[in-house]
């Protein structure tokens, strides 16, 4: 053993095996949210989103049954009628 600072080789070693890095793609944003998610985007208590969709104010995406006839189960609804819901709220300018 010496005494002096450990050598760092500057080249990779050329007898190791070379493995490729899939480069991760980023994932677009969500369109439909579910009711928690729609919660959330809003600023409003899962609560409050059961009684707008309740109301009627809030649209919600239904999905067809599945190929095999199963039925998706789940409340969505899409963040473009969100946003739209969000534009109703707003008072006009003054």
């Amino acid at each position: 053993m010496s005494g002096g600072p450990a050598v760092v080789p500057l080249v990779a070693n050329p007898t190791a095996p070379t493995t490729r890095r899939r480069r991760a793609h980023p994932t677009p944003p969500a369109r439909l949210l579910d009711r928690a998610a729609a919660a959330r985007y809003l600023g409003l208590s899962l609560r409050a989103v059961v009684g707008l969709d309740n109301a009627g104010h809030i649209r919600r995406v239904r999905i067809p049954p599945l190929t095999n006839g199963a039925a998706v189960r789940r409340v969505l609804y899409d963040v473009r009628d969100l946003d739209a819901l969000i534009e109703c709220w707003k008072d006009p300018p003054r």
